[in-house]
C-alpha cells in the first residue's frame, strides 16, 4: 500500500506483513483488494487512482471507518532499500 509517487512503489523486494483490526479489516481492506487487483491487471497508476475515485463515487468502496489499525509486525519485513524502517512497528 506504498503511496503511488513513493520512489519504491514497484520495488519488488518489498515484503511488508499487516495485521489489521476489524474496522480496518471492513473499511481499508477492500480498496488494498481493489487497488492489486487493477494493478495486476496492467492498469496505469493513474487509471488506478481515477478507478478508485470512480468507486468511491459510485459508493462501491465503502467509507473509511474511525479507529482503524494497520501493525507491521513481522521481524522479516522489507520495506524499503534505505533500511531502518524495516523493524515491527504501528501504521
Amino acid at each position: 500500500m506504498a503511496m503511488f509517487d513513493h520512489p519504491e512503489f514497484w520495488n519488488p523486494k518489498v515484503r511488508a506483513v499487516e495485521c489489521i483490526n476489524a474496522p480496518a479489516a471492513r473499511s481499508v481492506l477492500p480498496y488494498a483488494y481493489k487497488r492489486t487487483e487493477l494493478l495486476l491487471a496492467g492498469h496505469s497508476k493513474s487509471e488506478v487512482m481515477a478507478a478508485i475515485k470512480a468507486a468511491i463515487d459510485k459508493e462501491e468502496l465503502p467509507a473509511l471507518e474511525p479507529g482503524t489499525v494497520r501493525y507491521m509486525m513481522s521481524k522479516g519485513s522489507y520495506l524499503t532499500d534505505e533500511g531502518g524502517h524495516n523493524g515491527p512497528h504501528g501504521c
